[in-house]
């Protein structure tokens, strides 16, 4: 049925005619061993078989043709599968078979080393029959096997108990040429797990992960998904220790959620030289997917341009043209107070000042003093979680929102619920992502509140959205490799709930964004109902393409 070349290297052609399913095989003997092949279905007849082998091959026929014999390789094959990659069409010349065209995208191939243990026998080919199936009979096994169809002939003494048979068949869908180091997924789960951003992420961050692999099915093909998670304490050089340790020694794949852009950038730099992936769900420095970026970083939420095109335009909007920040000291805090003031600065308006702070800060008190001597009408807080709180409840004991305006440009409804309407009503706050929003978001969100009794934030949807992502594009590409993920993801649409988003080679993901005010209490109709929509930001509008962004989109994934 296959014939031996002079390189040693058989090739075989297998089809099963019922379902139109075609694969190559391309087998590689060791020890001089002969390697006879043909394919394997339900209806093969053999009591000699290896009971277990046999089971597969009296599966149904999808079954049967699945090519997950995986689990078998060491207990009962005695051989191991070095590489599976697509094999070339020139192939199709090197077969005794007659099959119909294929196409060339389906192909597989499959590397096969034999135990050198085994000895060469006498080699029995089956004359091909009128049926559509035929049996795999592999290294030196000289037994016929019974088919459909098959003519008989002399049946040779077989010189020693069969060793092993073998379904080499693929379908259309078949995982047959996937690669996955190791045989899993890891996906690490790193961000702020008891900080100044916790409520954002945090549990709820890892919550979300889980969902995400548990709403894919739980493995990729077969190959199990692990998650674990880990603490950065919105240090740098603690990130980076972690990140290390992980690519390294535990094999993560993807590290996801990421709050803190000095964190991130670091990060960037070792994912890169490690070739790993990093999916941005926490931070939002611009610059991530900018100057600074890299082909293995996604970001996933929105960054500092975004939330200025929302909140600062929608204020600017309003005629509030003189400004004052209170700024976060960190890369963060910087980008967010640049891109607010470009869109104020548009608009006819201008900054009056700014004063930063710290990380994690207390008292806002000097702060806010001199924003309200300023006279500013908006003070705008470039800040993020517990900070921003904070700052809001104080300024509400200042009474500075009697004269003037707070705008939180990168407030989260966590912070909402922390507040209380009674203060945090009238704020303008932007998101890409709000729990109300949609039937899709209503449905992630019912399930999220379930297992972490909080509704999600915009961080843990898009630690959801981005992992469901990663896998999906995994299994598409049948691989885990870094530069091979992240190239097929940024070629799929990405669901964002029941909404395509689109994922630019810069690796920053655009979608539309709602502007909200947040309710009075007398508006509240339930619980977690804060936000009304008062309007959208197309995704062209609120993010840079890739062209404009800075980042050298020509630079080749390696």
């Amino acid at each position: 049925m296959a014939r031996r070349g002079a390189d040693q290297v058989a090739y075989v052609s297998v089809a099963n005619w019922r379902w139109h399913d075609h694969c190559v095989a391309k087998a590689k003997p060791s020890d001089q061993a002969d390697l006879e092949f043909a394919a394997g279905s339900r209806n093969a007849r053999d009591r000699y078989l290896h009971k277990a082998a046999f089971a597969r091959l009296s599966q149904d026929s999808i079954d049967a043709l699945s090519c997950d014999l995986q689990p078998l390789r060491n207990d009962i094959l005695g051989l191991a599968f070095l590489e599976i990659m697509p094999a070339n069409s020139s192939h199709q010349g090197s077969v005794d078979l007659s099959v119909p065209a294929f196409d060339v995208d389906r192909f597989c191939a499959v590397h096969l080393f034999l135990d050198p243990t085994i000895h060469r026998s006498q080699r029995w080919s089956p004359e091909s029959g009128k049926g559509y199936i035929w049996v795999i009979d592999v290294t030196y096994v000289s037994r016929r096997f019974a088919m459909t169809s098959p003519t008989k002939r002399g049946i040779i003494e077989m010189r020693r108990k069969i060793l092993i048979s073998l379904i080499l068949t693929c379908l259309a869908t078949s995982s047959a040429s996937a690669q996955f180091s190791d045989n899993k997924i890891v996906i690490g789960v790193m961000g702020d797990q008891s900080g100044v951003v916790a409520d954002v992420g945090g549990p709820g961050s890892i919550l979300a992960a889980r969902m995400a692999v548990a709403d894919f099915g739980g493995a990729l093909d077969g190959v199990p998904v692990e998650i674990i998670s880990a603490d950065h304490q919105n240090k740098p050089d603690v990130a980076s220790a972690i990140a290390r340790e992980w690519f390294d020694r535990q094999s993560v794949d993807v590290i996801v959620d990421l709050p803190h852009s000095g964190a991130v950038f670091g990060l960037m730099t070792l994912a890169t030289e490690k070739k790993r992936s990093l999916m941005v769900s926490g931070a939002a420095s611009v610059d991530i997917t900018g100057a600074r970026c890299s082909p293995y970083v996604t970001h996933w939420t929105d960054d500092t341009y975004s939330l200025a095109r929302g909140t600062a335009a929608a204020l600017a909007g309003q005629g509030q043209k003189s400004w004052f920040f209170l700024t976060a000291d960190y890369a963060f805090g910087h980008d967010l107070e640049k891109d607010a003031t470009v869109v104020v600065e548009e608009r006819g308006g201008k900054v009056l000042g700014s004063a930063r702070h710290p990380l994690n800060t207390a008292d806002f008190a000097s702060l806010l003093l001199r924003a309200q001597d300023s006279k500013a009408q908006v003070v705008a807080l470039a800040s993020a979680g517990a900070d921003t709180v904070n700052a809001i409840k104080q300024a509400g004991q200042f009474e500075i929102m009697r004269t003037q305006k707070i705008a939180a440009l990168h407030a989260f409804v966590t912070d909402v619920n922390s507040l209380g309407l009674e203060a945090a009503q009238g704020l303008i706050i932007t998101s890409g992502f709000y729990w109300d929003d949609s039937e899709g978001t209503r449905d992630f969100a019912a399930r999220f509140f379930k297992g972490h009794g909080r509704m999600p934030t915009r961080e843990q949807a898009g630690v959801y959205a981005g992992v469901l992502h990663f896998l999906k594009a995994a299994r598409s590409a049948k691989s885990d490799d870094a530069a091979i993920v992240n190239a097929e993801m940024r070629r799929l649409p990405v669901d964002k709930f029941g909404r395509q988003a689109v994922l630019q080679q810069n690796g920053r993901l655009a979608y539309d964004l709602g502007v909200y005010r947040v309710k009075s209490p007398a508006e509240s109709r339930r619980s977690w109902d804060y936000y009304e929509r008062i309007a959208t930001v197309p995704a062209a509008t609120a993010f840079r393409s890739a062209i404009d962004s800075g980042c050298n989109t020509a630079a080749p994934v390696r």
